[in-house]
Protein backbone atom coordinates (compact mmCIF):
# COMPACT_ATOMS: atom_id res chain seq x y z
CA UNK A 1 0.00 0.00 0.00
CA UNK A 2 2.83 2.37 0.84
CA UNK A 3 4.27 2.10 -2.66
CA UNK A 4 0.95 3.08 -4.25
CA UNK A 5 0.52 6.05 -1.91
CA UNK A 6 4.12 7.15 -2.47
CA UNK A 7 3.81 6.98 -6.24
CA UNK A 8 0.52 8.86 -6.32
CA UNK A 9 1.03 11.39 -3.49
CA UNK A 10 4.79 11.45 -2.88
CA UNK A 11 6.50 11.75 0.47
CA UNK A 12 3.77 14.03 1.88
CA UNK A 13 1.17 11.39 1.16
CA UNK A 14 3.28 8.74 2.90
CA UNK A 15 3.56 11.03 5.93
CA UNK A 16 -0.18 11.75 6.08
CA UNK A 17 -1.89 8.53 4.97
CA UNK A 18 -1.33 5.20 6.67
CA UNK A 19 -3.09 1.84 6.83
CA UNK A 20 -5.09 1.29 9.99
CA UNK A 21 -6.26 -2.29 9.39
CA UNK A 22 -7.73 -4.67 6.82
CA UNK A 23 -10.79 -6.84 7.40
CA UNK A 24 -13.08 -8.80 5.06
CA UNK A 25 -11.69 -7.13 1.95
CA UNK A 26 -11.99 -3.62 3.38
CA UNK A 27 -8.85 -1.55 3.82
CA UNK A 28 -9.17 1.11 6.50
CA UNK A 29 -6.84 4.07 6.06
CA UNK A 30 -5.99 6.74 8.60
CA UNK A 31 -5.53 10.31 7.33
CA UNK A 32 -3.79 12.94 9.44
CA UNK A 33 -6.38 15.65 8.67
CA UNK A 34 -9.55 16.35 6.71
CA UNK A 35 -7.64 17.50 3.62
CA UNK A 36 -5.93 14.12 3.24
CA UNK A 37 -9.10 12.24 4.18
CA UNK A 38 -10.95 14.04 1.39
CA UNK A 39 -8.15 13.35 -1.07
CA UNK A 40 -8.19 9.63 -0.33
CA UNK A 41 -12.00 9.52 -0.42
CA UNK A 42 -12.09 11.20 -3.83
CA UNK A 43 -9.49 8.78 -5.23
CA UNK A 44 -10.42 5.62 -3.31
CA UNK A 45 -11.28 3.57 -6.43
CA UNK A 46 -8.02 4.49 -8.13
CA UNK A 47 -6.05 3.63 -4.98
CA UNK A 48 -7.95 0.34 -4.56
CA UNK A 49 -7.29 -0.64 -8.18
CA UNK A 50 -3.59 0.18 -7.94
CA UNK A 51 -3.17 -1.74 -4.67
CA UNK A 52 -4.87 -4.78 -6.19
CA UNK A 53 -2.65 -4.52 -9.28
CA UNK A 54 0.44 -4.36 -7.05
CA UNK A 55 -0.70 -7.43 -5.09
CA UNK A 56 -1.79 -9.27 -8.23
CA UNK A 57 -5.23 -10.16 -6.91
CA UNK A 58 -8.52 -8.46 -6.01
CA UNK A 59 -7.85 -8.54 -2.27
CA UNK A 60 -9.11 -5.03 -1.49
CA UNK A 61 -12.79 -4.65 -2.32
CA UNK A 62 -13.37 -1.32 -0.57
CA UNK A 63 -11.43 1.53 1.03
CA UNK A 64 -12.67 3.30 4.13
CA UNK A 65 -11.04 6.47 5.46
CA UNK A 66 -10.90 7.79 8.99
CA UNK A 67 -9.40 11.05 10.12
CA UNK A 68 -7.00 11.34 13.04
CA UNK A 69 -8.76 13.31 15.74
Amino acid sequence: MGKVISLHYGIRGRENISPKYWKDGKLFLLAQNSLWAGEVWANREYIRTKINEEIGSDVVSEIKVTELL
